[in-house]
């Protein structure tokens, strides 16, 4: 009985069948859109660390004057003052 069963096993396991599948554009497209959609995800998740990385790389700029503080605003009046 256990020889039948391995030989009945050997053989369907041996013969080829044509599997008649194939991937629609539908398939396809939603595989991309998972692609994107990861690599995006990736990007944002480790875009800190990889703005640290970059960070060590760059030169360090001395900040001058006029990007420390910001120019005065001056302020403006409507003229219609109903108090």
């Amino acid at each position: 009985m256990a020889r039948i069963v391995f030989l009945t096993a050997l053989l369907a396991i041996a013969t080829i069948r044509p599997a008649y599948a194939y991937i629609d554009p539908g398939t396809a497209s939603i595989a991309l859109q998972a692609v994107i959609g990861a690599i995006a995800v990736a990007g944002f998740y480790f875009r800190s660390t990889i703005a640290k990385v970059l960070g060590v790389f760059r030169p360090n700029k001395p900040k001058s004057d006029s990007e420390e503080t910001p120019p005065p605003t001056e302020s403006v009046q409507t003229g219609s003052d109903d108090n």
